[in-house]
């Protein structure tokens, strides 16, 4: 986008001059857009490759983390495990639920 302002500015003072005419304005025009596209589209990715990092990250703890079993509290956090911050301040007890007591009765 700026590539063409500067090409499109600079190139009109040089058509109104006489130096340079409108053919092959709008070529150089062409030819910076060509290298300048797929320039802005590579950036582009890397800054959404980067920007789903943090999200891929979460998938992959949530992957290797171990199965909850019902009832039970879940495992205190370690520095091998995926615990949230919330799960590691939790200190409220778990109740069974009226299914688990049906089972049990």
């Amino acid at each position: 986008m700026v590539t063409t302002v500067i090409v499109i500015s600079f190139g009109t003072v040089q058509v109104i001059l006489g130096q340079l005419t409108m053919g092959k304005l709008l070529g150089f025009l062409q030819l910076s857009n060509n290298v300048d596209g797929p320039i802005e589209a590579l950036t582009s990715a890397v800054l959404a490759f980067t920007a789903s990092k943090p999200s891929v990250n979460n998938m992959v703890g949530l992957l290797q983390a171990e199965e909850e079993v019902p009832g039970t509290m879940p495992p205190q956090a370690g520095p091998d495990r995926y615990c949230s911050p919330r799960c590691r301040t939790s200190t409220r007890t778990v109740q069974p639920s009226i299914l688990e007591l049906h089972s049990i009765l």
